[in-house]
């Protein structure tokens, strides 16, 4: 009899502990700004990154990480992303902000990224 309680008592407990999914609503896509005749995008499937395109002939010319997004490894992934939400230019850089409000400068010479106060 005890070994039928402990049993149900370990099936519970395993059926209890099964993690909530906690799924977000996909990222919004960002505006994409055209300056001097290249595109930057913000894509939605990588976090963190800058895309510049050439407008007129669609090529990719380069990609750079903005900043990077660490996971904790105990709580679920679609809880913990950072998507960037906003990209506009100011003197020849691409300012960037993101979910958490964090700004960001790209300058589009050097591609030196620099975190930034919130505006």
């Amino acid at each position: 009899m005890r070994y039928k309680a402990f049993i149900t008592a370990i099936l519970i407990s395993l059926v209890l502990a099964v993690p909530c999914s906690a799924k977000r609503a996909a990222p919004q896509k960002v505006t994409p700004v055209i300056y001097e005749g290249t595109r930057y995008e913000a894509p939605t499937d990588q976090m963190g990154f800058v895309v510049a395109i050439d407008n007129t002939t669609g090529k990719k010319l380069w990609e750079k990480r903005i900043y990077k997004v660490w996971f904790n490894f105990w709580l679920e992934k679609d809880v913990q992303t950072i998507y960037i939400t906003e990209m506009r230019i100011e003197n020849q850089k691409l300012i960037i902000r993101n979910e958490k409000d964090e700004y960001y400068s790209l300058d589009l010479r050097t591609k030196n990224v620099e975190k930034n106060r919130a505006r």
